[in-house]
């Protein structure tokens, strides 16, 4: 198990030098959707209170970093990739889909960290999660985001707290990437015609399981990644 303590002494503000010193645009992050980094947060909540302090611990230290990567790759066409259909295991068009690119940022990210290249990875990391996230939301799940898709985030986005969860972590889903994007996308897809109506009744019917769901799985992934250091 890795021993987060001893080998990390260096604080917070010490990490995050080094994502400064690559050349990917970390200011484009602001002014960005909140529920990621939210998503990211309760998720090292769910850790701790599942009993893995030591996991929680680690990726406290570099929440900035997961949280500029969570962000970070919804700019520009990025966002053409965020989507996964579980029943045609495809994207939309001839776009990478979103299990594609989990795949891609996850195994950079390890390679990064073999590297010492710590809080790139990190980084990286972040943007793999947005992806585990994303897919929980039934449109990306359903490669449909002209038919509602934005109406359906911006409600949920807004009450975001209404759906937090500490505990009951989703682990051991697969030992492969991709395989979290398509069990969270079978999942999502379920809720397409609920929510498609844009009622805030069935909004919220859908939400209090796919929001907990991303938080959940979030932990999970976090989880598995750690173990591979």
């Amino acid at each position: 198990m890795l021993d987060v303590t001893a080998m990390f002494s260096w604080s917070v503000s010490t990490a995050t030098k080094y994502i400064s010193s690559f050349p990917i645009p970390v200011e484009w992050v602001r002014g960005t959707s909140s529920t990621h980094p939210f998503i990211n947060q309760q998720a090292r909540q769910v850790l701790m209170n599942d009993g893995h302090r030591q996991a929680a611990q680690f990726f406290n230290m570099f929440a900035d970093q997961l949280d500029s990567g969570v962000v970070w790759v919804d700019n520009g066409l990025q966002s053409t990739c965020h989507l996964y259909d579980p029943d045609t295991k495809s994207g939309m068009w001839h776009w990478p889909s979103a299990a594609e690119k989990c795949k891609e940022f996850y195994h950079k990210a390890l390679r990064l960290w073999q590297n010492k290249k710590h809080a790139r990875a990190m980084f990286y990391l972040g943007a793999a999660l947005h992806l585990v996230q994303d897919v929980c939301a039934p449109h990306h799940a359903s490669c449909r985001i002209f038919s509602g898709h934005v109406d359906f985030e911006s409600w949920a986005e807004k009450r975001k707290f209404n759906y937090l969860t500490e505990k009951g972590g989703i682990y051991g889903i697969s030992d492969q990437p991709e395989e979290w994007i398509a069990e969270n996308a079978k999942i999502a897809k379920q809720y397409y015609s609920l929510v498609n109506q844009g009622l805030p009744d069935d909004y919220h019917r859908a939400t209090t399981i796919l929001l907990p769901r991303a938080q959940h799985t979030t932990a999970g992934f976090l989880l598995h990644f750690y173990n591979q250091l």
